[in-house]
C-alpha cells in the first residue's frame, strides 16, 4: 500500500543532483503530507517496479 502515492508530478522526472527537497512542515509530517513523504511513496513504486521487471 505504501507505493499508492498521489501522480507524480513532472520535477520528479528531472535530473536532481541528489537534491531531494525539503523534509516537509511538521504538520504535514504528522498526517503523512508532503515532500518527505511523497518522496517514500516514490521509494516503495520503484521497489515494485524494479520487482516486476
Amino acid at each position: 500500500m505504501a507505493r499508492l502515492g498521489g501522480p507524480l508530478e513532472k520535477k520528479y522526472f528531472e535530473t536532481r543532483g541528489g537534491n531531494l527537497g525539503g523534509d516537509g512542515t511538521e504538520e504535514e509530517n504528522q498526517s503523512f503530507q508532503g515532500p518527505r513523504w511523497a518522496r517514500y511513496h516514490q521509494t516503495k513504486l520503484a521497489n515494485a517496479t524494479f520487482t516486476m521487471v
